[in-house]
């Protein structure tokens, strides 16, 4: 299950089109703690339910974010070599540059075959 903003839903249907991962919207959240079904045919609603009784007393995430300063020096090649070239030079290997090489290698991790 995913929350999205309202302004969101449209992007993350292109995403999920985009990715051929299929994705059903189901409701909206209102606030009141309950999880109802409504039927759209007829507007009755065959069942509506405490929170409470579909999560359980699970205690509500803490999220804590702190950021490190990280110390950076500048960057210095060696004589003669830019930074394009030198840019090339990385995004020429296949492990850096290579969307196959990322796929394959997660494949045969799942596959046992690495």
């Amino acid at each position: 299950a995913v929350l999205l903003r309202a302004e969101h839903l449209k992007l993350f249907e292109e995403i999920c089109e985009r990715e051929k991962c299929p994705a059903a919207f189901l409701g909206q959240v209102t606030g009141d703690g309950m999880l109802t079904l409504e039927d759209s045919r007829d507007g009755t609603t065959p069942y509506a339910l405490p929170l409470s009784l579909v999560l359980g007393d699970l205690p509500p995430k803490t999220f804590h974010s702190s950021r490190m300063p990280m110390p950076l020096s500048p960057l210095t090649l060696p004589a003669g070599l830019a930074v394009g070239k030198a840019l090339e030079r990385v995004l020429r290997l296949p492990a850096v540059g290579s969307k196959r090489y990322l796929t394959n290698k997660v494949d045969r991790c799942v596959t046992g075959l690495i």
